[in-house]
């Protein structure tokens, strides 16, 4: 798993239709084009994709959407991050990572990213990733 997020990432918006709904045509449409113009892997539900307002249905829903649309074309990253720690948590042992390859959980101080291989402990991701949060305790 060395160096599956090399490379250029780019970290989806959530397209929105005037209703509040998910435009999912159009999130389907960026994905393909994205992907058509050279990204070497996706950030699915980050920090710009408006995840801290959405219900845990959409995001589960866009999940669903991302891994379907990418079709194993790209690694997928997901984004699992918020205030409460507890929380986060939760919803990393509560997510089925089937199509994902790793997670970005955003914290108060700082952004840490992990491959699904590793247990997150300090010694992960040093290559560059820099994770540093005792808070992850995901084992693939």
């Amino acid at each position: 798993m060395k160096g599956l997020f090399t490379g250029t990432g780019v970290a989806l918006v959530t397209p929105f239709r005037k209703q509040s709904t998910i435009d999912f045509s159009r999130l389907g449409t960026l994905i393909d084009n994205i992907i058509e113009s050279g990204v070497n892997y996706i950030v699915a539900l980050g920090t710009t994709s408006e995840a801290a307002t959405m219900t845990e249905s959409e995001r589960a829903a866009i999940q669903d959407f991302v891994i379907e649309s990418v079709d194993d074309r790209v690694p997928i990253m997901l984004g699992i991050g918020g205030n409460n720690t507890q929380a986060v948590l939760d919803a990393i042992s509560s997510t089925n990572f089937d199509g994902i390859s790793g997670i970005l959980s955003l914290s108060l101080r700082e952004i840490s990213c992990c491959s699904l291989s590793c247990l997150c402990s300090s010694s992960c991701c040093s290559s560059g990733g820099g994770h540093r949060s005792s808070s992850c305790g995901v084992a693939a």
